[in-house]
């Protein structure tokens, strides 16, 4: 049986979506909280987690990130979302796998198949998916917004079906995000005065995510930001933070620590790209024939190095 807690929002990830005709933005907090036996805070286990998973399908993209319990059966649930829609075990410690054989099959078919096999391995663990992006319909791109339990019988969102006449809107998924609390930081915000400026959504999406983290404990302040620009079929990977994070100390210029950025799961045709560690000076460029995939790093003071760590070092279960 699902807790209770989990149901009303409790120590959940915060995620918050935007789509349009031509953009997608999905925006989630990275903390994984624990809990005690009666459902209340108990401390920070992970401030840096990734829960996101770029996929890249025959009709088009979708970016689906998790909220809900971090781990399932010991292996980390966002590593369980890429290994079933990859359909193949990615070795720990992978940067790029490449495949034997392509990897066919539209967004509606690897999200069934993703329903199934989750269902095989989740038990009573509570991950709740959000899914948004673009697909080919009837050859032109459709934006799609779900979100449904993994895990569950009663999953009718994970079957996507043919497009509603929808122009724009937002939604969230995991923690509780009240209409007085997002009403409340849209008119606070420069979008409210330009509401068709699609590049103030990524502020926005932040300063809701923030502003939720500031007396939510089980809330993050690092947010992987993804960007999906379908006029031009390209999607944008950044890790946002209000702290610079480092790697390591011994990793410095004149003595001071260098920043890095974190980049989610990109699965593709023949490949599937790992979690990482950057610092680039440009971005690390991934592509198949109909999309790009852009994973920003953190920019390098002159005179630093250029660093990709080929998988993010990861907490184990508590």
């Amino acid at each position: 049986m699902i807790q209770e807690a989990w149901l009303r929002g409790a120590h959940l990830t915060l995620i918050v979506t935007y789509f349009d005709w031509r953009n997608a933005y999905s925006a989630s907090d990275r903390l994984v909280s624990l809990q005690t036996h009666r459902n209340t805070f108990g401390g920070v286990h992970d401030d840096l987690s990734n829960k996101t998973v770029v996929l890249m399908a025959d009709d088009g993209v979708a970016v689906a990130s998790y909220t809900g319990h971090a781990y399932v059966s010991g292996v980390s649930t966002d590593r369980l979302i890429a290994e079933i829609l990859y359909d193949e075990p990615v070795p720990p410690g992978t940067f790029v796998a490449n495949r034997s054989r392509r990897l066919r099959g539209k967004i509606g078919d690897h999200l069934f198949r993703l329903r199934n096999e989750s269902a095989k391995k989740i038990k009573s663990e509570y991950v709740e998916l959000s899914v948004v992006g673009f697909r080919d319909y009837r050859k032109r791109m459709f934006p799609f917004n779900i979100k449904f339990i993994l895990g569950s019988s009663d999953n009718r969102e994970a079957k996507l079906k043919p497009p509603f006449p929808i122009t724009r809107g937002f939604r969230t998924a995991g923690a509780v995000l009240s209409a007085n609390e997002f009403q409340r930081a849209y008119e606070n915000s420069d979008l409210s005065a330009a509401p068709w400026r699609t590049d103030l959504i990524p502020g926005f999406l932040t300063t809701l995510i923030r502003n939720k983290s500031s007396f939510d404990p089980t809330v993050g302040n690092e947010i992987m930001m993804i960007h999906v620009d379908a006029l031009n079929r390209v999607v944008e990977c950044r890790f946002e933070t209000d702290t610079p994070r480092t790697l390591i100390d011994s990793l410095t210029v004149d003595g001071n620590p260098q920043n890095v950025a974190y980049t989610p799961w990109v699965v593709g045709w023949n490949s599937v790209t790992a979690p990482s560690v950057m610092r680039t000076p440009s971005p690390l460029t991934l592509s198949d024939s109909r999309w790009e995939v852009r994973l920003y790093g953190a920019p390098p003071d002159d005179g630093a190095w250029s660093i990709l760590f080929m998988g993010q070092p990861r907490s184990p279960p508590p």
